[in-house]
């Protein structure tokens, strides 16, 4: 996954590479608490100053947000951008 994304904070935009782990889709299956499959339609993402990014699937049956490993991460700012220039 690739995305932009700018820090009011920094006053600079970010461009982060991610590669989220195969487990990641069988969490998206795993039986909720009540017993039944849980769905998670929504990725929440974390942007913090300094370029730091954090993952969460959202539980579509109840209140709770699971946290999302990273296999790789790379964020990206200044004129090291590639594809978040203008």
């Amino acid at each position: 996954m690739v995305f932009c994304w700018n820090s009011i904070a920094d006053k600079k935009v970010y461009e982060t590479h991610l590669v989220l782990p195969q487990s990641v889709r069988q969490s998206m299956i795993t039986p909720a608490r009540t017993g039944n499959t849980t769905q998670y339609k929504t990725m929440l993402l974390g942007l913090s100053p300094g370029g730091k990014v954090l993952v969460w699937l959202q539980d579509e049956g109840g209140p709770q947000n699971n946290r999302v490993p990273i296999v790789n991460i790379n964020t990206l700012s200044g004129d090291k951008l590639a594809i978040c220039k203008s």
